[in-house]
């Protein structure tokens, strides 16, 4: 009996001390930084930006931050006189990423007749089961799509908070600053003082996508074709930061532009227009005076493809 009555007092300060912890989770909640499911800062934002988007968009933009830096949709709809253009470029991002980024997230909350996608001037080599970016997306839209029935406690929500509470601030202070537009345009490097990038990625390596980037990319068009969508292929204009020769540069682009042929949907080599280097911050991304240079090149391609 007494063992049975200690055992009743043990749970119930066990109870006692979780919902006095639950209580005073959901007090303070409000001051926690708030946690997110997506993988970077830029696919929390730009999710959030698409699902307030309606459905008429005229065109997307897939890419690097390459494209997240050098399109301004704004510029660009006032220059075509297009309804709506929207950024949805990610940093790091391979083929293999703006896949599911594309059917999960942006076919999901827009409906646009055309989709550039965005390819830099060096390959990707990442596989299926070691893409980072594309495997954040994926788990984040497996969360999103099947959520664990313990997230209504603030307790679980806010699991590991104060370990993580400096990271959570800096990433909820980004998401909320005025770096990107209301369309997906980064200005971030505006007026930003040049510097390199040399050194932060890896070697050219092989010049051509790895095989699954290839399918992959194969598997997007053929996914806006069934959709009635144009897609483009757009050569990004920046340089790779590091050593690569002309002739595994040369071998890379025209790969790309044989891919093109291929899947049967125009390629803009941006990258072949030899852009000015005042408009560089760095050698891969523009700052604004490149990017009003390179949004309005666009809008001649764009206004050319209504043209009879």
């Amino acid at each position: 009996m007494d063992s049975g009555r200690r055992l009743w007092a043990i749970g119930s300060g066990i109870v006692l001390a979780l919902l006095a912890g639950e209580f005073g989770m959901r007090v303070v909640e409000t001051a926690v930084p708030p946690a997110s499911p997506w993988p970077t800062v830029e696919a929390e934002v730009k999710s959030s930006q698409l699902a307030r988007l309606s459905q008429d968009v005229d065109v997307v933009f897939l890419g690097s931050s390459v494209t997240e830096a050098a399109i301004d949709p704004e510029l660009l709809i006032d220059l075509t006189g297009v309804a709506l253009v929207y950024n949805a470029a990610l940093p790091f991002s391979s083929r293999l990423s703006d896949e599911v980024w594309l059917e999960g997230v942006v076919l999901e909350s827009v409906w646009p007749t055309v989709v550039v996608l965005g390819v830099p001037v060096w390959p990707v080599h990442s596989f299926i089961e070691d893409d980072p970016l594309r495997g954040g997306i994926e788990g984040t839209l497996a969360s999103i799509a099947n959520p664990r029935s313990l997230e209504s406690l603030a307790l679980v929500r806010n699991k590991g908070v104060f370990a993580s509470w400096d990271e959570r601030r800096t990433r909820h202070q980004s998401a909320i600053s005025n770096l990107w537009t209301d369309l997906g345009h980064m200005t971030g490097y505006y007026e930003r003082p040049p510097q390199t990038l040399v050194g932060r990625f890896g070697p050219f390596g092989e010049p051509r996508m790895s095989n699954d980037n290839i399918e992959a990319l194969r598997r997007t068009v053929r996914t806006l074709e069934d959709a009635g969508i144009q897609g483009i292929l757009m050569i990004e204009p920046g340089h790779f930061p590091g050593d690569v020769s002309d002739s595994d540069l040369a071998i890379y682009l025209e790969s790309i532009k044989a891919l093109g042929r291929d899947l049967r949907v125009p390629v803009w080599d941006t990258y072949g227009v030899g852009w000015n280097p005042e408009y560089f911050v760095d050698e891969a991304h523009f700052n604004r005076e490149g990017t009003v240079a390179f949004t309005s090149f666009l809008a001649d391609l764009i206004i050319e493809m209504d043209e009879p």
